[in-house]
């Protein structure tokens, strides 16, 4: 399936460095795994009341202030939504986001020097 992408001769060497990718993001990040809100954190989610009531979530992209960072408060929502304001959730949210946006540049990059 991804004979096209990449260079490497093993299937099992891009299973290899995406497992390395999420342990090395693991290792820089657990530290903060429990580190409470910090700085812009409160002013950005805990102070924001829209982002707790929103029955519709056009609402994020067309609420004057809400609309200025759509998709950075459509992920606050859905950690309101789902964590509430445990902070882990949000962390555990950053941390997959990181996952994916590496893998996407590791295939990116595959894709390019081929």
């Amino acid at each position: 399936m991804l004979d096209h992408l990449t260079p490497l001769k093993n299937k099992y060497s891009i299973l290899i460095f995406i497992v390395f990718i999420a342990i090395l993001i693991l290792l820089v990040y657990f530290q903060g795994l429990h580190a409470p809100f910090l700085f812009d954190d409160y002013q950005s989610i805990v102070s924001q009341k829209k982002l707790y009531h929103l029955s519709n979530i056009q609402d994020l992209f067309t609420l004057k202030y809400l609309a200025t960072r759509p998709l950075l408060n459509l992920t606050f929502w859905a950690n309101i939504q789902i964590h509430g304001l445990k902070v882990m959730g949000y962390h555990v949210t950053n941390i997959l986001i990181h996952f994916l946006n590496s893998i996407l540049l590791f295939y990116l990059f595959l894709s390019l020097f081929k």
